[in-house]
């Protein structure tokens, strides 16, 4: 991505979430952005990190949030706080507060009892 259009990107906010790793439990953040893009853009991986980029209407990306291992395990956790931050998840839905509790890592001690 040229640099000019990564200097678009607004943050949004941090993802705390905790994972095993071979050497226990490890805490991790994902600093969130978002970023318009034209309709012709079109991403390259420059590390060799991703196997793909897709272009996917939103209903089906919310409907792929309930198939196991379609993304990464921690790419979830990024559409989930897109979909409290612009409406789609509503804040009078069920367990709205969970989450927003959790993405903000607020569930060490509530969840861990």
């Amino acid at each position: 991505m040229p640099s000019a259009l990564a200097g678009q990107a607004k943050p949004t906010g941090a993802i705390l979430y905790r994972m095993e790793s071979p050497k226990g439990l490890r805490d991790h953040v994902a600093f969130t952005f978002d970023l318009t893009v034209s309709d012709d853009f079109k991403p390259v991986s420059a590390d060799g990190e991703h196997e793909a980029f897709y272009r996917w209407p939103i209903d089906y990306v919310d409907d792929l949030l309930r198939v196991d291992d379609v993304f990464k395990f921690n790419i979830p956790l990024v559409v989930i706080d897109y979909f409290l931050r612009t409406g789609r998840i509503s804040s009078d839905a069920p367990g709205y507060e969970d989450l927003r509790l959790a993405l903000a890592g607020g569930w060490r001690g509530k969840f861990d009892e």
